[in-house]
């Protein structure tokens, strides 16, 4: 190269290249043992990683495999116990099986699970201080996919003192810490369940203030909640009636539906809505003008609509009369613990809790009286 002739952009670029070459070959000459040592370790920790996982997974099936095998000695010694009769079957097979399991995969979901219905079998057995043992460890211990698990556990260590006639420490355990109560949808179910308990040990160790406040609020808590569905299910079946009033030539008018609707008052919406189609048919029916396929989408508007507010109005008025009106209310939204409205709202106290509670408070008063 020329001293006297200035370098080009390319041929400066060019050198630039060239030097940043041999800086990295000469980095790599010099260091070269030790980037080969630390790649290596690279290697080995994640291929004892993926070795890792791979014992963990195979070791989960092998436990799952286990477990299916002790689940069915454990269903049968249970069946046998529940049905109370002279060829009871032992639980003794099922519980060396399920110990194995969770003595041999522990920290594995599987374990919880085994170590879960080792727990109950020892409570059939009548080692309430074992199951107490085994159950408490499952909600210390448990892996985060089974919380639900967990909150059944801690119930059944209320259930075990409950049978050991030490009432204090059944409340102590059914009353656990609002951080202890896993963030999931059966949350509220689990609550309202471990309340209903909390009343039952107030009643055996003669509180019955607390008991009788208990009983009111899952009864009060049950009936807002029957509340918040009617008027759940009312703003569902809103958009149906609207979507038919607007294919309607010359609709009502439903002005006041639309200002109840704007306020978050669906029910009283959906029943003018109801109305309003209603008023139309008729007035369709005696003045004609309505065509057979409009008369038939009419028709099963009015039949879902009717059923639903009918069965509302038979509810209130048997409310009204001082008589029972869980069935209607079943009939109108569905409350018997599987229904769409429980499973979407987290409908909680279920009947069978409200029942359970409505039936202890009549007798706690009846008794009192």
């Amino acid at each position: 190269m020329n001293q006297g002739r200035r370098l080009t952009k390319e041929e400066v670029k060019s050198d630039q290249f060239v030097d940043s070459t041999l800086q990295v070959y000469e980095f790599l000459k010099e260091n070269l043992k030790s980037i080969i040592i630390s790649v290596a370790i690279v290697i080995l920790v994640v291929g004892g990683f993926a070795f890792y996982q791979h014992q963990q997974q195979r070791a989960q099936a092998e436990a799952f495999l286990k477990y299916i095998q002790a689940v069915e000695k454990y269903q049968e010694a249970e069946s046998s116990w529940l049905d109370a009769d002279d060829t009871e079957k032992s639980f003794e097979t099922a519980e060396t099986q399920l110990q194995a399991i969770f003595q041999r995969y522990p920290g594995t979901s599987v374990a919880d699970k085994a170590r879960y219905d080792y727990a109950k079998a020892r409570y059939y057995e009548g080692d309430y201080d074992g199951a107490i043992t085994h159950f408490q460890a499952v909600v210390n211990e448990h892996q985060p996919e089974n919380q639900m698990l967990a909150l059944y556990a801690q119930k059944a260590i209320g259930s075990c003192y409950e049978q050991k006639g030490e009432y204090q420490k059944a409340l102590e355990a059914y009353t656990p810490a609002e951080d202890r109560l896993p963030q999931i949808a059966m949350r509220d179910y689990a609550t309202s369940d471990f309340r209903l308990s909390q009343a039952r040990c107030y009643e055996k160790l003669g509180d019955f203030n607390n008991a009788l406040a208990i009983y009111k609020d899952i009864i009060d808590l049950f009936k807002t909640n029957l509340e918040k569905a009617i008027q759940q299910k009312s703003r569902d079946l809103i958009p149906g009636a609207k979507a038919l009033i607007a294919a309607l030539p010359q609709p009502p008018d439903v002005l006041t539906a639309e200002e109840l609707e704007n306020e978050g008052n669906y029910h009283a919406a959906f029943a003018v809505y109801a109305k309003a189609i209603h008023g139309y048919r008729v007035d369709k029916d005696i003045h004609g003008g309505l065509t057979d396929e409009q008369r038939k989408d009419i028709n099963r508007f009015e039949k879902v609509a009717d059923e639903f507010l009918m069965n509302l109005r038979d509810a209130r008025r048997a409310e009204s009369e001082g008589q029972d009106p869980l069935y209607y209310y079943v009939q109108a939204v569905g409350l018997g613990g599987r229904s769409f409205y429980e499973k979407v709202f987290g409908f909680a106290p279920h009947r069978a809790l409200y029942e359970q509670a409505l039936f202890r408070r009549d007798k706690l008063q009846h008794a009192q009286k």
